[in-house]
């Protein structure tokens, strides 16, 4: 293959650079965004999306299966919050009279 100066093909025709195409309309059906962040780190949070039912010109649709709806809606973290002693404190203590201190594996907000 070779490039050659444009005017060398001026007498040739140009390759088609866009065409028209025709898909199959996909009828209404269920869209659906990623899942957010759990709620919670631990003793079960939830997560959502957002599901919608659309259709081809992307417009909101009801004619969507209702039962075949993804779930917007499900638990997370389900494992149990697990008490952790800090490394700090865990080296300076050791009497039974040294104060412990305790952090929970979730935030104070939770």
């Amino acid at each position: 293959m070779e490039v050659v100066d444009q005017f060398k093909c001026s007498s040739l025709s140009q390759p088609i650079t866009a065409q028209p195409c025709r898909l199959k309309p996909c009828g209404v059906q269920w869209y659906f965004t990623e899942w957010s962040l759990c709620s919670r780190s631990c003793n079960t949070g939830y997560r959502v999306r957002e599901v919608r039912c659309l259709a081809d010109n992307i417009s909101p649709s009801d004619r969507c299966d209702p039962t075949l709806t993804p779930e917007s809606r499900e638990e997370c973290n389900k494992h149990p919050c697990v008490a952790e002693i800090s490394e700090s404190v865990s080296q300076c203590c050791t009497t039974l009279l040294c104060p412990l201190s305790v952090q929970l594996g979730q935030s104070a907000h939770e």
